[in-house]
């Protein structure tokens, strides 16, 4: 049996003592919409699932930097991860 933290209990008691303008949240999962402080939609949620799925088949993230602020800055620009390297099973895969 294996136990995980997320880091559930600290985000709670973090939760009390929120600073106007801090970003929450992995930098890697962030959506350019989240780093730019627009309005988070569903369409973030969206994207943080891609970043998943893409890291879940690759083992890799799809944006990643020598440091927060370059990863930052790749996820504000969003160019679409290269896929290509999937076999073509996924492709046929239909929900």
């Amino acid at each position: 049996m294996k136990l995980g933290d997320f880091g559930i209990a600290k985000q709670a008691h973090a939760a009390e003592t929120t600073q106007a303008h801090l970003r929450r949240g992995k930098y890697a999962y962030m959506s350019p919409e989240q780093i730019e402080k627009r309005a988070i939609t569903s369409q973030s949620d969206q994207f943080e699932l891609g970043v998943m799925l893409y890291e879940l088949c690759f083992g890799e993230r799809p944006y990643v930097g020598e440091s927060p602020l370059i990863v930052l800055d790749r996820i504000r620009v969003a160019e679409p991860p290269d896929v290509s390297r999937l076999p073509e099973e996924v492709g046929e895969v239909q929900l």
